[in-house]
């Protein structure tokens, strides 16, 4: 089984370091030792050595941002290699930097080498258990009868008590539901309606009485 070289630490003990630049550079290592068991015959540009931002391209469809890869590369750059006229890197910089180097491991390690993923913390996910089948669950009682209420299994010769079935209205009783059905649909449903129609039904204003005709009801008595 491969095993890590000496100075590169597993994926889980990049994850415990504390401090930001000593994790920025644990974790490029690892990386770079993916990326180089993955593809040892790459070639850089004009035939020299490869870079870590060559082994990064090669392989950018393994990862889920290939421009946050290139920028964690460059500050672990500008940290050993600094040029002059280069501003100092900020704090939250080389924090987030670890943090996308780290995610470049953790989506390049279902790609790479099981022998080499393995030696760098990948972890095996279980399958999920499968479920209980509901037939056998619930084919429990005796005789190969469902169970009732309480889960024991029905008695020799017990009968299943009646179902009631309430009407929502006038709360009678019946044996079963259709028969409810049916009571509920006769009974009460042509009062909702009408009910219903009654007070969707726009009611007429009423028109108000002139003065002239207000004055011939009052002499006619109307």
């Amino acid at each position: 089984m491969p095993t890590l070289p000496p100075g590169v630490k597993t994926l889980a003990q990049v994850r415990k370091q504390a401090d930001p630049i000593t994790r920025v550079h644990e974790a490029k290592r690892l990386l770079e030792f993916l990326l180089v068991e993955s593809l040892p015959d790459l070639e850089g540009p004009d035939g020299r050595d490869p870079f870590l931002s060559d082994y990064a391209r090669a392989r950018e469809s393994c990862f889920s941002s290939i421009r946050d890869v290139m920028w964690a590369i460059g500050v672990r750059n500008r940290l050993d290699h600094p040029k002059r006229g280069d501003e100092p890197l900020r704090p939250e910089e080389i924090e987030r930097a670890g943090e996308h180097l780290v995610r470049a491991v953790e989506d390049f390690l279902p790609h790479a080498p099981d022998g080499v993923a393995t030696a760098a913390g990948r972890q095996h996910k279980s399958k999920p258990k499968a479920a209980p089948n509901q037939a056998a669950r619930t084919r429990t009682g005796a005789g190969n009868k469902a169970p009732d209420g309480s889960g024991a299994a029905m008695p020799r010769g017990a009968t299943w008590p009646e179902a009631t079935f309430r009407c929502p209205s006038c709360k009678r009783k019946f044996a079963t539901l259709a028969a409810q059905q049916q009571h509920t649909h006769d009974a009460h449903a042509r009062k909702r309606r009408s009910k219903r129609r009654a007070a969707a039904k726009p009611k007429r204003p009423r028109r108000r009485k002139g003065v002239l005709a207000r004055l011939v009801g009052w002499v006619f008595g109307k």
